[in-house]
């Protein structure tokens, strides 16, 4: 079994479309994918099973991106999940802010094209 088949991976994304997409790209590379729709069921999803990466909607419903992502790098048990941030499109300003609160990267959903997710999450992983 690779690391990468035991990798737990977290996606939080309230666009069920995308989120199947990006999932079904994970799994076909051996990951192990969660899917919620909103913030509030990620951050429970999360505590309850530590992930080995968590990739986050920006636009997260009930608890924003932001919100989400300072709260997992407060968390004593999460703060060393790296989290890869989602947005619709790229804007210099957000990936600054994503990056200064603690996501390991920031990633425009429009540039994204299948095999994308799996590629970052094992950059991020340092699987590849």
């Amino acid at each position: 079994m690779s690391t990468q088949a035991c990798a737990k991976i977290l996606l939080i994304d309230g666009d069920a479309f995308f989120a199947s997409n990006c999932a079904e790209n994970l799994e076909r590379e051996g990951f192990s994918v969660r899917c919620v729709a909103d913030g509030a069921q990620g951050l429970n999803a999360a505590r309850l099973e530590i992930p080995y990466a968590i990739l986050l909607d920006m636009q997260a419903p009930a608890v924003g991106g932001f919100d989400l992502l300072r709260q997992v790098k407060s968390d004593p048990d999460l703060w060393r999940v790296p989290v890869l941030m989602l947005a619709e499109e790229e804007r210099a300003e957000d990936a600054e802010r994503c990056l200064k609160e603690g996501a390991r990267e920031y990633l425009a959903k429009a540039h994204l094209v299948p095999g994308d997710a799996a590629r970052n999450v094992k950059r991020v992983l340092q699987l590849s």
